[in-house]
């Protein structure tokens, strides 16, 4: 992902770069910053980035069915074969 694209708007850039900041925050303030980025862009150029961050937030809270469902169309391969793995793997281990 080219944070320096060109191409990028600069205000999707500073919504995502302010989301990614919070992205270690172990409180629901990532998440909150995450959907802010998605309601703004749900096509913008790092949205599928920021639905994964997301989802890697719900696993971090423990809300794991919020989790699990973020997750699913990244192991169901809807956005390729991006995190589809990593993705699964998760899944498997939220359902233990």
């Amino acid at each position: 992902m080219d944070l320096e694209d060109e191409g990028v708007d600069p205000e999707e850039r500073l919504a995502f770069q302010r989301a990614d900041a919070l992205h270690t925050a172990r409180d629901a303030s990532a998440i909150t910053a995450w959907d802010a980025y998605l309601a703004r862009y749900p096509d913008g150029r790092f949205a599928i980035e920021a639905r994964y961050a997301r989802a890697l937030c719900l696993v971090r809270l423990g809300r794991r069915d919020e989790a699990r469902e973020a997750l699913a169309p990244f192991a169901e391969g809807r956005f390729g074969r991006y995190r589809e793995r990593e993705a699964t793997a998760l899944i498997e281990a939220l359902t233990r």
